[in-house]
């Protein structure tokens, strides 16, 4: 953390936090141990959880208490009356569990600070509750809840996140990440619980170091699983994961398909997106991320029920009536994948709850014996169910294939509505801009030493990305394309190395001879208003210098002529909000394929621009009547 961000930080836990009346209901027994609590001249307060849910208009499940009793202290004071049962496992972390005869459970945990990483730390130091908050992970998990004046105590901006739909980690994301990476994925759970996004920081924090290799495959999977059923959205949900590049550790090796529609059941969601990879080796995935048994069996059976066949229908027959699936589960993996669920299921149904083909009594009165009985059996099965697997078969191909294959052609078919009051949009890295060499020499620079040492220091993610490189390419390895900066450990060095300074490394950016001659002069002279339209680099947090927004509208001004009407800042993701305005269609010149891609899917005109060769833009936009 540098020097500035670290005054910042202690200025803010300084302050006075804010508090907001709320009313919070408190059990009895809860009442009753606050009541002892109160008379030792100690405070308790309900923490984390039960008052974000509140705050979201959700009723609360369970309570977490948090106080500035030491461990001893707490057991002396709720002893001292009996009628409680205390569970000390927790006590050397600061945590005594608590049993009332009403039957609630709730932990009380000293103020303290972690030290060491991960879930569980080396050791905790009891503190203030000042700096408890500081340890938290989110601002929405950071909220305290005083029983007395019944206000909530926010010390970290977390009642204003929650109104305003965002999840932000608490102080520096890269240091809460780093401390424990699961928190990464907790992250993306509440942003998909919330129905919204991550904030900017902490989602560039993410990007920039997004490695779970601490976390356990179990932790991984629960996350997982928790996510998709607790989602407000869960296309948002996996959509955001997939963006973040988690997917790779969480289904290593696997493809990943997000069809349009969503589930909250977690085993037809999981079974959907992998619907595209063999059983084989979804079950080995599965296995090593701890799925049970009992998952990936209703799981390689859903992937099995999405490719039936004449030949597999028997054992699909055999595995429904085996295993415990639920056909509810069933119902949901084929609303998902796009098939009029009911019609599968009866189908399905009939196939299942049938009687066998034939008898094997019958079999061996036929002189048939020992192993050609089961293939016999197996034969006569798939004979008699023929004519209702291929009807299955046909609806599941139709929802793999055929209605996929015409929404496709239908977005492909749709011509946008360009008019004289239309706006070209266009991206400056890579299209006006040399953000490749720029980027290239920065790296060049920290890896030789002669940049950035400060950087350095104050970020595990470059050191860490630093030693990588070193490891695998060796410590005179430099990067020298495009392709060089996009390798994941290079990756991360560049993007926290511009975090530093965005608007510093934008504004130093060279221009594109052509894209600033030949291809400006010819959209500011097609008669449409010209704009600008750009994704930034975030600074990192309690930095005091140019943003990236401030680097490249400085870069416009020396190098545009005209001076675009408008430079607006957006992530790439967003861009496709401008694609029609006012029911006007607009074009967007870009480098990025995936952005292009959405630009039209939104309705829009793209114009995918390859670097260093504006004449074939401008021959595209002529071809468009542009």
């Amino acid at each position: 953390m540098n020097i500035l961000y670290a005054y910042i930080r202690e200025a803010m836990t300084l302050e006075e936090p804010v508090r907001q009346s709320m009313d919070l209901p408190i059990p009895a027994d809860l009442q009753d141990i606050h009541k002892r609590m109160k008379g030792a001249g100690k405070q308790l307060y309900v923490v984390g959880g039960a008052v974000r849910d509140v705050l979201l208009g959700k009723t609360p499940k369970d309570y977490d208490l948090a106080t500035d009793a030491v461990p001893d202290k707490v057991i002396q004071i709720l002893q001292s009356q009996g009628q409680l049962r205390l569970d000390l496992t927790g006590e050397s972390f600061g945590v005594v569990r608590v049993k009332t005869r009403a039957g609630g459970e709730y932990e009380i945990a000293t103020f303290r600070e972690d030290i060491g990483k991960g879930r569980r730390p080396d050791s905790v130091k009891f503190t203030t509750i000042e700096d408890d908050v500081n340890r938290r992970d989110l601002t929405i998990n950071a909220l305290f809840y005083d029983m007395d004046t019944r206000e909530v105590v926010d010390y970290v901006g977390g009642i204003s996140d929650i109104e305003n739909g965002v999840i932000k980690a608490v102080g520096d994301p890269a240091e809460r990440f780093d401390e424990d990476p699961l928190r990464i994925l907790r992250a993306v759970r509440f942003a998909g619980r919330m129905g919204s996004d991550l904030d900017p920081e902490t989602k560039q924090a993410i990007l920039n170091d997004n490695t779970l290799s601490e976390v356990s495959p179990e932790r991984i999977r629960d996350e997982f699983i928790k996510g998709i059923s607790s989602a407000k959205d869960v296309n948002h949900f996996l959509h955001l994961t997939k963006e973040l590049g988690l997917f790779r550790q969480i289904f290593p090796g696997l493809d990943i398909k997000i069809m349009p529609a969503s589930t909250s059941d977690p085993i037809a969601q999981i079974a959907a997106i992998l619907s595209y990879n063999s059983k084989d080796a979804v079950s080995t995935v599965l296995k090593n991320m701890t799925y049970s048994n009992d998952e990936q069996k209703a799981i390689r059976f859903l992937l099995g029920f999405g490719t039936i066949s004449k030949e597999s229908a028997p054992s699909l027959k055999k595995d429904y009536n085996r295993f415990d699936i639920q056909l509810t589960t069933v119902k949901e993996y084929s609303r998902v994948m796009g098939a009029p669920s009911e019609s599968i299921i009866q189908a399905f149904l009939k196939f299942a709850d049938a009687p066998p083909a034939v008898n094997p009594k019958d079999l061996m009165a036929q002189g048939i014996k020992g192993p050609a009985i089961g293939k016999a059996m197996n034969d006569a099965e798939a004979e008699a169910y023929s004519t209702l697997v291929g009807e299955v078969r046909a609806l599941i191909r139709s929802i793999l294939n055929e209605e996929l294959e015409h929404e496709q052609q239908q977005n492909n078919n749709r011509e946008p509505d360009i008019t004289p009051k239309s706006t070209i949009y266009c991206d400056m890295d890579g299209v006006l801009v040399d953000f490749e060499t720029g980027a290239i020499e920065l790296c060049s620079k920290i890896l030789d030493g002669t940049v950035g040492a400060d950087w350095v220091q104050n970020s595990k993610s470059m050191r860490r990305a630093i030693r990588n490189i070193n490891d695998t390419s060796g410590p005179r390895w430099r990067p020298r394309t495009k392709k060089d900066l996009n390798l994941p450990f290079v990756r991360t060095l560049m993007y926290a190395a511009i975090s530093f300074a965005p608007g510093a490394f934008f504004a130093s950016l060279l221009p594109l001879d052509d894209g600033i001659g030949a291809l400006w002069s010819y959209i500011n002279n097609s008669g449409f208003d010209v704009k600008l339209l750009t994704a930034p680099i975030n600074m990192r947090n309690g930095i005091d210098a140019p943003t990236a927004a401030d680097g490249k509208k400085q870069w416009t001004t020396k190098w545009l002529s005209p001076v675009p009407s408008e430079v607006i800042v957006r992530s790439a993701k967003m861009k496709s909000e401008y694609a029609v305005t006012a029911g006007i269609s607009n074009i967007l010149i870009d480098d990025k394929a995936s952005t292009i891609s959405t630009w039209n899917a939104a309705g829009g005109l793209g114009i995918l621009h390859e670097t260093g060769k504006s004449v074939n833009t401008i021959k595209e936009l002529a071809l468009k009547g542009i």
